[in-house]
């Protein structure tokens, strides 16, 4: 018997699982690939409707599972996150100290 998924709640959750990955590239592709994914069925009704959201539930399964590795392997921001490695107000990029001793 499988549980009943509802799509409002499910959005909102991977929505904040597709925010939670560390790499920003991976993080904006989940977030459009959910926002799309919803948006395109958004008219199903029925049978269709609860597989498609039963496939979302186990989407949201694996991508808890891959954010969860990505938080093991973190690496610097990129420029377009802004952020500490991001650019100056002056314009200029700042460059991080590699710190070799």
């Amino acid at each position: 018997m499988t549980k009943l998924v509802q799509p409002i709640p499910l959005y909102r959750s991977l929505l904040r699982a597709a925010s939670s990955f560390s790499a920003y590239n991976f993080r904006s592709y989940a977030l459009r690939r959910t926002k799309d994914a919803f948006r395109a069925n958004r008219e199903l009704f029925g049978e269709a409707r609860d597989k498609a959201l039963q496939q979302g539930a186990n989407d949201l399964k694996m991508m808890k599972r891959q954010a969860a590795i990505s938080q093991m392997f973190q690496t610097d921001r990129l420029v377009v996150e802004g952020g500490l490695e991001g650019k100056d107000k002056g314009g200029r990029a700042r460059v991080k100290d590699q710190g070799w001793d």
